[in-house]
């Protein structure tokens, strides 16, 4: 069956609002001094999106227009994603994005 909430935004079908958004930092985040702790994940290591990896990640994050634009960004080995509070490879964070888009 068919999720009563189907066709609603995943506010109004009370679902929580998980922040993502994508970013072409990863050689910036395998800088030593950028990032000092990587923590472990159900789906591998993950940065803490604090400090100087925010600060990196924001610099180079992708905006909706360059995404839309650019469907292959999601092959570039640079991409990055932040899901909440952390940051992950998109290999990583791939079927989290899905979820949440889905549920």
């Amino acid at each position: 069956p068919a999720p009563a909430a189907a066709g609603r935004a995943p506010e109004e079908a009370g679902a929580p609002s998980v922040p993502v958004a994508f970013s072409l930092c990863g050689t910036l985040l395998e800088n030593p001094g950028v990032v000092s702790t990587r923590e472990p994940s159900p789906v591998g290591p993950r940065v803490p999106y604090a400090g100087m990896a925010a600060e990196a990640f924001d610099a180079r994050a992708v905006a909706a227009p360059q995404f839309l634009a650019e469907p292959r960004l999601l092959a570039d080995p640079e991409l990055r994603v932040r899901v909440g509070d952390a940051i992950y490879s998109w290999v990583q964070a791939a079927h989290i994005v899905a979820g949440v888009a889905a549920f």
